[in-house]
């Protein structure tokens, strides 16, 4: 009777799949500006929680990521696929995935947002159906102070002020 129940366990344990969760760490997107990157593969079945970590500063940035995975009847989708960005000051953005129709597509979740200067997590989370992987793609722009501005009116307004002396003088 202990034999069976071992064998159901062991069995339940096999078709439950394993966990797979990665670390990734990218640095300082800001000094990089953009960053693409690809996760590790994945088995049928294995339950993906990856987590890459960047960080934003010393100026806030406009910050668009897309995570996408391209999947075929062969390789299958990742199911209840799911992305999230947390970053300072409790920060949380969640990225609505989307997937194309048929046995073959595209799966991708996006987010655009200003990122104030700070630590950020993006977490992918789901279940490979089949053999698989996905991509990252970042960019960061960081956004001028209000000084570059003032002092590029500035500029403008002495090359304006030059202009007018000449016409008028």
């Amino acid at each position: 009777m202990q034999l069976k129940a071992s064998l159901a366990a062991l069995a339940l344990s096999a078709m439950a799949g394993s966990a797979v969760a990665v670390d990734y760490d990218i640095g300082n997107l800001s000094t990089l500006t953009s960053f693409s990157d690809g996760s590790t593969t994945f088995a049928a079945g294995e339950a993906i929680s990856d987590n890459w970590f960047f960080s934003i500063g010393p100026l806030p940035a406009d910050f668009s990521g897309l995570v996408s995975s391209v999947y075929t009847q062969a390789t299958g989708l990742i199911e209840d696929f799911a992305v999230t960005l947390a970053g300072p000051e409790g920060y949380l953005a969640s990225w609505t995935p989307f997937t194309s129709g048929g046995v073959s597509g595209f799966q991708w979740a996006a987010g655009v947002d200003t990122l104030w200067a700070g630590d950020y997590t993006l977490t992918v989370t789901g279940t490979a159906r089949g053999v698989t992987t996905y991509s990252v793609d970042f960019t960061a722009a960081p956004i001028p102070e209000p000084e570059t501005y003032a002092l590029m009116l500035a500029g403008l307004g002495v090359v304006g002020y030059i202009a007018r002396r000449r016409r008028n003088g």
